[in-house]
C-alpha cells in the first residue's frame, strides 16, 4: 500500500493527497491545508509534481503556495490548464454555497481571506497522458462531465483519483459552467465502470473506498 496522506480543506472539505519519496512529492489537487504544508516543510521536500483532477478553486488554490515553497511542475487536462490561467475563474464561490453550518461569519471571513489568482500548467493533454514518477506509473485520462477539464488519475493502476467525477453516494454535479451530464454518461461512466474491483478510489471529497463496493445507479450516483 502506498502511503498517501489526505488533507481536507476547511469548510468545503476538498481532499489534497500527498505521496512522499525522498525529497520529492507527488501532490494531487493542492488545497490550503496548513497541516499538509507543514509536512512538506518538515520532510524537507525540494520538488513537487502536482496533478489536478479538475480546475475548480478548491482543488487548485494551493498551487502557488507550493510553487513558492519549492520547485514544482503542474500537469492537467488542457481545458483545466486554460481555466486556471484566468483569475475570474478561480473565485471561491463554492464556499458561499455551503449550507447548514453553525458559523456563517467564519465562512465569510474564510472566503474573504482569498484573493483572485492565476496559475499555469507546465504540461497539459487532451485525452490521456502517461508518465513515470519515482518508479511509479501515472496515467491521466479526461473524464468530462463535472467540468470541461476533469480527469481521473491512476497511480500504479491501483489508486484512482477521481476528483469530483466520482464521490460515493453523492451525485456528480454538472450544473457549473462546462458541466454536462450527457458527456459524463457518454465518456466518463464507461471508463469508471471498467475499473478493476480492486481499484482504490481516492475521491475529491469524502473518504477513499474500494471500487468493488460501488455500482453506477443513474444520473451520476455511485
Amino acid at each position: 500500500m502506498l502511503d498517501f496522506k489526505r488533507y481536507e480543506m476547511d469548510y468545503i472539505k476538498s481532499n489534497m493527497y500527498i505521496l512522499l519519496n525522498g525529497k520529492e512529492a507527488l501532490i494531487i489537487d493542492p488545497n490550503v491545508s496548513e497541516e499538509g504544508f507543514q509536512l512538506l516543510k518538515e520532510k524537507g521536500i525540494q520538488r513537487a509534481t502536482i496533478l489536478l483532477t479538475h480546475e475548480h478553486f478548491d482543488h487548485t488554490v494551493g498551487i502557488n503556495r507550493i510553487r513558492d515553497m519549492m520547485e514544482a511542475e503542474v500537469i492537467c487536462q488542457k481545458e483545466c490548464a486554460k481555466s486556471i490561467a484566468v483569475a475570474r475563474k478561480n473565485r471561491p464561490l463554492s464556499l458561499l454555497m455551503i449550507k447548514g453550518q453553525d458559523s456563517p461569519k467564519q465562512i465569510r471571513e474564510f472566503y474573504n481571506s482569498f484573493s483572485l489568482y492565476t496559475c499555469y500548467a507546465d504540461r497539459s493533454f487532451e485525452f490521456c497522458y502517461e508518465f513515470d514518477w519515482r518508479s511509479h506509473s501515472v496515467f491521466m485520462i479526461a473524464t468530462p462531465g463535472h467540468s470541461k477539464g476533469s480527469c481521473c488519475i491512476e497511480v500504479d493502476s491501483k489508486y484512482v483519483f477521481t476528483g469530483d467525477s466520482l464521490i460515493q453516494d453523492i451525485p456528480v454535479i454538472t450544473r457549473y459552467p462546462g458541466g454536462s451530464m450527457e458527456e459524463y454518461e457518454r465518456q466518463t461512466v464507461p471508463y469508471l465502470e471498467k475499473l478493476s474491483e480492486e481499484a482504490f478510489i481516492m475521491p475529491g471529497h469524502g473518504v477513499p473506498c474500494n471500487m468493488g463496493k460501488l455500482k453506477y445507479k443513474e444520473r451520476g450516483v455511485w
